[in-house]
């Protein structure tokens, strides 16, 4: 049943066996600390991929990141519709940006 559920939800939402098979064609940044940040500074210069902070530079790569990122919002979309709580909502991934980790 797993393995129909996420097939017909693949399906949904317009993933194709390239979306799923191939490796990521940017890194995402959900989450850093002071640390992280220093390495991210030196991340963004080295980094073979585009690294993505804020929601809104996901349009602003290739068509492929842009459509990517696409699916991957209206799957989070898909996944809180059933959900009363406030925290969780529709559009939500191109609004949140990175939580930052005060230790």
């Amino acid at each position: 049943m797993s393995r129909i559920r996420r097939m017909l939800l693949s399906t949904c939402l317009g993933f194709t066996d390239a979306d799923t098979h191939e490796l990521p064609p940017y890194i995402r940044i959900l989450a850093m600390n002071q640390t992280g940040m220093k390495l991210l500074k030196a991340a963004k210069k080295k980094a073979m991929l585009p690294i993505i902070i804020k929601p809104v530079s996901a349009g602003k790569n290739t068509e492929r990141i842009s459509e990517l990122f696409k699916k991957e919002a209206n799957a989070t979309d898909f996944y809180v519709l059933p959900w009363e709580e406030k925290e969780r909502f529709g559009g939500q991934e191109w609004r949140k940006t990175p939580v930052v980790i005060n230790e």
